[in-house]
């Protein structure tokens, strides 16, 4: 047998991918294809009981899964070994919990239990980084549910492993491990966490953070499974940024800023949306998102019992903090319990005709679902309060880079607010008709760079200002506006007879004409003309300029 490297260490893998603390940055892919390698283990004193063909019903289920949550952007190739690899140690020593601890097991022995796979898999000749993902299956049971500590507990690497070699070559590996006797909620919970998932159940088992909402919470109890929430989604890609809005401003003026940079301003005193379920693929808002401070915003889906999510026990419209400050099995999410008076969350969904007060938010918000159909449901959103002391900010200083522009081409504008003394206003979004919104900093300046696609003139005028600490809205004393033109340039060239003897002359005329509608009315300007009057030769040309105006 040819010599190989052996696995002698797991560590943590580090990225820096921009994430709250809660989800784990990975280096493989968050969408497409994810090899999987599935390995079957045993023990000296524990022999495999299930059939490998049951195991492989259980697969097929998770691609299943996967093509429902992730609205078929992920699809899990499944590379099975069809024998059992005997590790080296027993059951009893991979499975015992740390020293003092009750339950659990030992991390240490985990990454024994890791490393003596893959060198059983390396010494059958298998590549095994040709593979996102190492699923091992043992034979045995699970501690979740056996409860006996020397069991192993199914669990994964959040994200992937680094794996250093004696070469010390260096390579990043996720791992999953189940019991032969798990079932797909099992399977799919820790598979989940390769992707970076957190666990959203309570680790000291003493509160309900998110009850059945979630494969990542209690849900993972049920099978089949519920989906993941559709946060989580988001930030691996799954559901994409058009499909996401955050909520700024009062009744009168909400402003929908989507991910994607769409903006939108309603006037209405309430603001009626349609949010897609979570279960289907339709595109269309699917998260809508309402700011509390700068760590913590509020996050609204609709749940609907179809698909996977046919096991739940309510459905309708679900609301949850965020808190991004918060680590794995924490709280970091946290349902928001619309019906205090009863012992779960398991019907903390708003139901038709329900509401319920946002009162963490500013302004109060109350929240009712007005009705809801097989893709989603349409909901209602009304200020409950108006802060009566809003302090007044000045628009000092707003320009245009120029005041005409050609379509298409960028065109750069800039702001300055200060409070009405005179100091800067800090880490605000001003925003301006047409779509423009401003970010300032901490000496409140800001840019940005407009372009339009259409002719015409276009004014653009401040109409707010949030302040992105508290996202409260400013008073604004001035909204001062500037005005651009957008125009087209087209060329024409001209030649007063296309049909020439020799010696004979021909006038070639060169216009260039700006195109704009302003005030509705097409306009044609022409703005240069050149003309030149050719002789056409046998073998050469003479030309003499005749006329160059510029209009």
């Amino acid at each position: 047998m040819a010599t190989r490297d052996t696995l002698t260490k797991i560590v943590p893998a580090q990225t820096t991918q921009n994430l709250p603390l809660f989800m784990e940055p990975i280096h493989g892919p968050k969408t497409g294809l994810r090899n999987v390698l599935v390995v079957f283990t045993y023990f000296s004193n524990v022999e495999p009981t299930k059939d490998v063909n049951d195991i492989i019903k259980v697969l097929n289920y998770v691609r299943d899964y996967f093509n429902e949550i992730t609205y078929g952007k992920v699809v899990i190739n499944f590379t099975i070994i069809n024998k059992w690899f005997q590790l080296p140690k027993d059951l009893e020593y991979y499975g015992k919990p740390s020293a003092g601890a009750a339950q659990g097991d030992d991390p240490n022995r985990v990454k024994e239990f890791f490393i003596d796979t893959l060198n059983a898999l390396l010494d059958e000749g298998v590549d095994v980084f040709n593979y996102h993902t190492i699923l091992i299956v043992h034979a045995g049971r699970d501690e979740a549910y056996s409860k006996v500590p020397s069991d192993i507990l199914s669990e994964a690497t959040t994200g992937e492993a680094l794996i250093i070699l004696d070469s010390e070559e260096r390579k990043y590996l996720a791992f999953a491990t189940v019991s032969e006797f798990d079932g797909l909620n099992v399977y799919v919970h820790e598979l989940l966490h390769n992707y970076g998932f957190p666990d959203l159940y309570d680790y000291e088992r003493e509160r309900i953070f998110v009850g059945y909402w979630c494969v990542m919470a209690e849900g993972s109890r049920l099978d089949p499974p519920p989906h993941p929430l559709g946060i989580l989604k988001y930030y691996v890609g799954w559901i994409e940024d058009e499909e996401v809005a955050t909520l700024y401003g009062r009744s009168g003026r909400w402003y929908l800023v989507f991910k994607n940079s769409t903006k939108s301003l309603i006037t209405n005193t309430s603001l009626t949306l349609k949010i897609k379920a979570q279960e289907v693929s339709e595109k269309g808002l699917k998260l809508l998102i309402i700011p509390v401070n700068q760590t913590h915003f509020v996050t609204l889906e609709i749940r609907l019992r179809i698909g996977y999510d046919a096991t739940l026990s309510n459905e309708g419209l679900l609301i949850y903090l965020v808190d991004t400050t918060k680590t794995s099995g924490h709280g970091p999410i946290r349902v928001l319990d619309t019906k205090p008076k009863t012992l779960t969350l398991s019907d903390a969904t708003l139901g038709v005709g329900e509401e319920y007060l946002l009162n963490i938010t500013t302004p109060k918000l109350k929240i009712r679902v007005i009705n809801c159909s097989e893709g989603g449901c349409l909901i209602e959103i009304i200020e409950h309060y108006v802060s009566k002391k809003v302090p007044k900010v000045l628009i000092k200083y707003f320009a245009v880079e120029r005041n005409e522009s050609h379509v298409g081409n960028p065109l750069g504008i800039k702001v300055w607010v200060t409070y009405t003394n005179g100091t800067p206003v800090s880490n605000a979004l001003v925003i301006m008709t047409n779509n423009v919104t401003i970010e300032v900093d901490e000496e409140g300046i800001g840019k940005a760079v407009i372009k339009e696609g259409t002719l015409g003139m276009r004014e653009y005028r401040v109409i707010s200002v949030i302040d992105l600490k508290t996202f409260k809205e400013f008073q604004l004393v001035n909204n001062p506006s500037a005005k651009v033109l957008w125009y087209k340039l087209r060329v024409e060239v001209n030649i007063s007879k296309t049909h020439l003897n020799i010696g004979e002359r021909a006038n070639v005329c060169l216009r260039i004409i700006r195109l704009s509608n302003a005030s509705l009315e097409p306009r044609h300007e022409v703005i240069l003309e050149y003309v030149k009057n050719f002789m056409f030769m046998n073998g050469t040309n003479s030309s003499t300029l005749e006329r160059y105006v510029v209009k």
